[in-house]
């Protein structure tokens, strides 16, 4: 009994005493794959010591240096298990981090004792460039609707995944509005402009709108803009002024000068006696909306009382509102009207007839006008013939030859006279159209007259409702001859007209007057033309000839004519008259040649400038010959018209701060060959080639034919109104007004990229360019020290900017590093001089890490044979070639003294890998004591050993 009290004393005093707690080691966090909002941390906890681990994880921060659970950022990684090894491994994704923000973290573990951390260190989050986009200015705005436009001009680091415009009657609106238009097609090509039409929008109201882009989660903003949709306006109206005012009627007018808001429904006349009449007193009204302005119209005011003021206005209605003219006045008169008849019609035809009437007396004040109203119906009777002007003798008869009837159709019809506004009316009388038409004849000038001989001829001007059997000409030595005179005829029909024709008529005695007339017979019908007269010469006359037209142009011709005999006396001069009348005279245009002629027949051609374009021209032959001159046959041609070439701007390329290449394309030929052809510009609209002009060339051959102008000494961040021209006869012409507008310099948009790939002397680093800017890039490349913000003074990899395309990605492999070294790099790029930096990233190299080898127990086989083990622990940075045993009598034994058994080490070995190897012929002398360890040798040829052990024979 007395010996057991002591132990359990002794228990008891061995649970009473305290075991201090040991803390968990905690490594230094390393972060890798950092982008603009996320990054991955990685660590371990190297002992876990004597208390449970409650919870675990990463702590970190913006602004505190060492993060604390509780108060920063966490991520949790739970309880670990007592029974856990060490070292145990834990890691985690940082996600929604701020885009280029620097933050703090540390490792935490958390027992029963307190909180234990880890080491802080910091990172910094990339700096992601953007989208471009840009709010443009609202157009087509009503009172209920509008445009409101966008442009993306810049792709950014990534991928656009939607875009589009939001609006709001308040100020900044966002993407959580219903109010927007989505768009979410892949975009490659920039710039690119979008609209969005929107509607229901309230009048006279306030809308914000601004333009978006999402890339990459992140949602970019353009300028917040605004319009207003204007409030509803009405439809301008005008009262115009009174016209074909009588005794009882008037014609009152008005014009809707401008469109309102909504729809016209309603629009006329109001008057009354009183001023400011409405549409309570009389009107005469119009209903049905109104498209094209302005719009002008009038209604006739029937009913009027003799010598009485009327007030008048105009009126429109709109939306139920009625908007008023001026106030306006008119009398009507208390006078005389001038005396009117209206007489019967003569020259029936079928598509014609001469009507007329006579002023049979005056009236108390002048006349101003006077002529027929005619129609099928006294209803429609509102076509008119007219002249105007005072008639001061009576009664005074006027007629009119009226065309374009239709045959055997009864048309009624009116003389009217106006006098101090007031228009009296004759009585109405009817004609009909006959069935029948004769042809029109005329009877044209003589020409080529010798004592005894002349050319006659006439033109059939038109076809008549029967065939034509017979055309000619007659003549004799009294007034209007006719077939039963002397005669010359041609048969058979004619089928185009006008068709001219001349007869040589011989057999006459000289020095005699004779009459003309040319004819035409259709169904047993005789029709003539006028009478005209020539007298035969004392003396022969040069025989002369019109010739054709050639090279008939817009505003030139050849003319010719040809002298086909002498005549008594020497010819003094010949040549060509012309002019848009028949049988032109040498006192209209002529162009002459003087001098006599000898040989017959003799041609001549003149070259005629001067004319208009698309006009019928008269021209004949003359001769003069002793003061007398000779005509030949009237003949006609008809100049064609002018056109010019056409041109088109297509628009602009190659667009910098300075400078920009402007486009055009002549589409097709005109009239003119091409003098000259280019690009105008200028910061106003529409410019023109007093302004600033770029002259591509001239001459175009080939249609069409496109071209382009480089123009410098361009302002930046400039609009600039431009368009292709053209000149051709000196007339210049116009593509359409197209606008650039230059750039602003722009600086290049470079972001460093990552350290990849690092090792103990190597780094592949990387750079990216979001905007190449305003000049081209020369160069682009990264550079790296072991300062930060390391320049091009320092180590750098590079490589020529040309033919890059942006936004671009590169990278360059950095070798020659120092091991176990922080490093800083930065991409940078020049251009026009400047170079330009991302921002400095530093990385570290690796440290060489050593392979762990340890020496295992010996066992002895026989007298003769000992087994050893050795042990590969763990890798290093370079692979391990060999391992095995090296054994020997040395007490520092390796491989240059003692002998090895050795293994080839497979890529694929597992550690740990423990091995042993048989050391035999140990026979002989027993008590030597013999020395080995376990080795390895790496790929880099160098040897690592475990510890030294004996054993004894």
């Amino acid at each position: 009994m007395k010996k057991i009290l002591p132990l359990i004393l002794m228990l008891f005093a061995c649970h009473d005493e305290a075991v201090a707690p040991i803390p968990p080691v905690l490594e230094k966090v390393n972060l890798s794959a950092i982008t603009f909002a996320e990054a991955k941390a990685s660590s371990s906890i190297a002992k876990l010591g004597n208390e449970d681990i409650l919870e675990h994880g990463f702590v970190y921060s913006e602004s505190n240096e060492d993060p604390v659970v509780g108060q920063d950022l966490e991520i949790l990684k739970g309880a670990i298990d007592p029974a856990t090894p060490s070292p145990l491994s834990l890691s985690a994704d940082l996600k929604g981090l701020k885009m280029n923000t620097s933050y703090y973290i540390r490792t935490f573990a958390q027992v029963t004792s307190g909180t234990y951390y880890g080491e802080s260190t910091t990172f910094k989050t990339l700096n992601m460039t953007p989208p471009g986009i840009r709010t443009e200015a609202a157009d087509n705005i009503t009172i209920n609707s509008a445009r409101i436009k966008g442009t993306l001009t810049s792709k950014g680091t990534h991928n656009i995944t939607e875009y589009g415009l939001v609006w709001n009657t308040t100020t900044s609106p966002t993407t959580a509005l219903q109010t927007k238009q989505v768009y979410t097609d892949n975009v490659t090509a920039f710039p690119i402009a979008f609209t969005a039409d929107i509607k229901s929008l309230q009048p006279n109201t306030t809308y914000y709108y601004r333009a978006y882009a999402i890339s990459n989660g992140i949602t970019t903003y353009g300028e917040n803009l605004n319009f207003k949709t204007p409030a509803i306006a009405q439809p301008g109206i005008r009262t115009d002024a009174a016209a074909n005012i009588t005794m009882n009627s008037a014609t009152l007018s008005g014009t809707v000068l401008t469109a309102g808001s909504l729809p016209i429904t309603e629009r006329g006349i109001v008057w009354g006696t009183s001023a400011q009449p409405t549409t309570s007193n009389t009107k005469a009204s119009i209903t049905g909306n109104v498209t094209t302005f302005p719009n002008s119209f009038n209604v006739n005011a029937t009913g009027l009382t003799k010598n009485t003021t009327y007030h008048y206005r105009a009126y429109v209605i709109s939306n139920g509102v009625t908007s008023y003219g001026e106030n306006k006045t008119f009398a009507t008169p208390d006078a005389t009207p001038p005396g009117i008849r209206t007489d019967a019609a003569t020259n029936l035809s079928p598509d014609g007839a001469r009507v007329g009437g006579t002023i049979l007396s005056a009236g108390s004040y002048a006349i101003t006008e006077r002529g027929i109203l005619y129609g099928t119906s006294q209803a429609n009777a509102t076509t008119k013939v007219s002249q105007s002007g005072n008639v001061t003798s009576f009664p005074t008869a006027f007629t009119f030859d009226i065309k374009g009837l239709s045959k055997t159709t009864t048309y009624h019809y009116r003389a009217y006279v106006i006098s101090n506004g007031v228009t009296t009316y004759g009585e109405f009388r009817t004609f009909t159209t006959p069935d029948v038409a004769q042809p029109g004849i005329r009877t044209d000038a003589a020409s080529n007259f010798t004592p005894t001989s002349v050319r006659l001829g006439g033109t059939v001007l038109n076809g008549g409702t029967y065939a034509i059997t017979e055309r000619g000409v007659v003549y004799g030595t009294s007034a209007n001859p006719t077939t039963s005179n002397s005669k010359s005829a041609l048969t058979g029909n004619v089928t185009s007209f006008p068709s001219s024709f001349g007869m040589d008529i011989n057999g006459l005695n000289r020095n005699t007057t004779y009459y003309f007339r040319a004819y035409v017979i259709s169904n047993g019908v005789t029709s003539y033309g006028e009478n005209l007269s020539f007298r035969t010469p004392d003396l022969v006359a040069p025989g002369i000839r019109t010739d054709g037209a050639e090279n008939i142009r817009p505003t030139s011709v050849r003319l010719s004519g040809t002298v086909t005999s002498a005549g008594s006396y020497p010819i003094t001069e010949r040549g060509i008259v012309w002019s848009t009348s028949t049988n032109p005279t040498t006192s209209n245009s002529k162009s002459s040649l003087s001098g006599n002629v000898t040989n017959f027949p003799n041609t001549f051609g003149m070259d005629i400038n001067g004319l208009s374009p698309n006009t019928a021209y008269h021209y004949r032959a003359y001769v003069i010959s002793n003061g007398s001159t000779s005509y030949g046959e009237n003949r006609t041609f008809t100049t064609t018209t002018v056109t010019q070439p056409e041109v088109r701007t297509d628009g602009a390329s190659e667009v910098n701060t300075s400078s920009a290449k402007f486009l055009g394309t002549i589409t097709q030929a005109g009239t003119y060959p091409i003098s000259e052809y280019g690009i105008v510009y200028s910061t106003s609209s529409g410019p023109t080639t007093s302004n600033s002009k770029a002259v591509a060339g001239s001459g175009v051959n080939n249609y069409p034919y496109s071209y382009g102008v480089q123009v410098n000494g361009l302002n930046k961040n400039t609009t600039y109104f431009f368009r292709a021209y053209l000149i051709s006869n000196g007339v210049t012409s116009y593509g359409a007004v197209n606008t650039i507008t230059t750039p602003d310099e722009r600086p290049v948009k470079i972001a460093s990229g990552q350290a990849t790939d690092v090792s103990i002397n190597f780094a592949r680093l990387s750079g990216f360019i979001a905007d190449g800017g305003s000049y081209p890039v020369q160069e682009i490349g990264v550079c790296w020290s072991t300062s930060p913000n390391p320049t091009t003074s320092n180590s750098k990899a590079s490589k020529s900017g040309s033919g890059i395309t942006y936004p671009h990605d590169y990278s360059f492999d950095a070798h020659g590093l120092r091991e176990g070294s922080e490093y800083h790099f930065r991409a940078y790029a020049i251009s026009n001089g400047v170079t330009y930096y991302g921002q400095d990233v530093a990385f570290k190299t690796h440290v060489v890490a050593n392979p762990s080898v340890s020496t295992g127990d010996n066992r002895s086989l026989s007298s003769s044979v000992q087994e050893v083990a050795g042990i590969l622990q763990s890798a290093g940075t370079y692979p391990i070639t060999e391992h095995g045993i090296v054994y020997g009598r040395n007490s520092d034994i390796n491989l240059g003294n003692g002998t090895k058994l050795s293994f080839s080490t497979p890529n694929n070995l597992r550690f740990p890998h423990s091995y042993s190897a048989q050391i035999s012929g140990l026979g002989g002398i027993s008590a030597l004591t013999y020395y080995y360890r376990a080795y390895c040798v790496t790929s880099n040829g160098s040897v690592h050993y475990g510890d030294i052990r004996s054993f004894r024979k």
